[in-house]
């Protein structure tokens, strides 16, 4: 688990965000299908007729309608895709620009060689943001000064750190509390709850108090220490039940209350299939 937690995901994490970043740089080539409209952003649209053999693109549409009470209709004959330092463009050639404006007259522009700049939606970005969750526990302890993330949230980082430090000890007390509680055959054969379900009742409650301590370590050195005393503490104290063969449990009315409500599930989950058979015939009489 700590290697998992420390190696395995940050990496993981912080290669699909570059893969994204990097996956950015195509998008336009991929999202453009012929002889239909493609949404670029809100307000563009762009239509191609064919793609050619040489990679050229003919009889191309774009529609841009991002600036308010203007509509842009732009029509070329031919036109391919380019990228330049990064930024992405439309050369289009042999086509005319419509300009309507509401209240005047629609202008028309003929060009020979016209660039659309694609950049602001399709450019790389210089660098990819990295939370501190997709950093590596080195990082954490050592980061960057100029980090973005932990000059307006240092509590991010030592809050992350508590967390990859400690998750591991969570199996651990969970795989105790199972020892503890299974342990016991003489409070199996007495309680009226399934040993599984005190087990799982317990295990969720812990896990609880560890993800509210972690909601809290950021602004708070004492939640950030109780991501450690949780999880010790409940080893320590299922060990101590274990090694003394004492009985563990939920307290008698709540496992009553949770064996009641778990009775009457099993009950209702078991007269299912009566009843469906016994509505079968009113359907059948209805239809006929």
């Amino acid at each position: 688990a700590f290697f998992v937690q420390n190696v395995v995901e940050p990496y993981s994490r912080s290669r699909v965000r570059e893969l994204v970043s990097e996956a950015r740089a195509g998008l336009i080539s991929s999202v453009i299908q012929e002889g239909a409209f493609s949404r670029i952003e809100d307000g563009l649209f762009l239509q191609v007729g064919s793609r050619n053999a040489d990679g050229t693109l003919g009889s191309i549409v774009v529609v841009d309608n991002r600036q308010k009470d203007i509509d842009l209709l732009y029509y070329a004959k031919t036109g391919v895709l380019g990228e330049r330092d990064g930024t992405n463009f439309l050369s289009m050639r042999d086509g005319e620009i419509h300009r309507n404006k509401p209240g005047e007259a629609i202008s028309i522009v003929r060009f020979t060689s016209y660039i659309f700049d694609l950049a602001e939606f399709s450019a790389v970005p210089k660098t990819v943001n990295l939370w501190p969750k997709d950093r590596s526990l080195s990082y954490l302890l050592n980061p960057d000064p100029n980090d973005k993330f932990l000059k307006s949230h240092p509590g991010m980082f030592t809050a992350e750190i508590h967390k990859r430090l400690s998750t591991w000890l969570n199996p651990l007390a969970f795989a105790l509390v199972a020892l503890a509680i299974a342990g016991n055959a003489r409070s199996h054969r007495e309680a009226r709850l399934h040993p599984m379900v005190s087990t799982m009742m317990i295990v969720l409650f812990v896990r609880w108090l560890g993800y509210f301590s972690f909601g809290k370590s950021d602004t708070s050195a004492f939640f950030g220490m109780m991501l450690y005393v949780v999880p010790l503490a409940t080893s320590l104290i299922a060990l101590y039940v274990f090694s003394s063969a004492r009985k563990v449990g939920l307290p008698a009315r709540q496992a009553e209350w949770l064996q009641d409500r778990s009775d009457a599930m099993r009950g209702a989950i078991a007269s299912l299939p009566h009843r469906l058979a016994a509505l079968s015939p009113l359907r059948g009489g209805r239809a006929q």
